[in-house]
């Protein structure tokens, strides 16, 4: 819907909606491994999901607010690093929960008698 909103309130032209999904392709596909190995090295997750929160809070604010199209440029940009560190790193700490779920309920094979 947002295309949509772009058309109508800033009389966006097909160029103009193509720059926006560049951004955030562009910036999405350096942003996913630099996140995921951010978060790595940090050794946490929770600070990378509450920074994806914040950047988002600001993507929309700038959306809102904008007066001129460039605005939604920028709001692209920040949406972009939205998805950059919300996907990987909540998938891996979903993945980490659940590894230690099974973990926690599923014993060693040592402790089963396998060898």
């Amino acid at each position: 819907f947002a295309a949509i909103y772009y058309v109508r309130a800033f009389n966006a032209s097909p160029y103009d909606l193509a720059t926006v999904n560049l951004i955030i392709n562009v910036i999405s596909m350096a942003g996913f491994p630099l996140s995921g190995a951010l978060s790595d090295k940090a050794g946490t997750r929770a600070p990378f999901l509450a920074l994806s929160e914040a950047l988002g809070a600001v993507s929309l604010t700038l959306i809102l607010c904008a007066k001129e199209l460039y605005l939604i440029y920028v709001a692209s940009a920040f949406l972009a690093l939205v998805i950059s560190f919300w996907s990987p790193v909540a998938s891996t700490l979903i993945t980490e929960a659940a590894e230690e779920g099974v973990r926690s309920w599923c014993p060693a094979p040592s402790a089963r008698g396998v060898s």
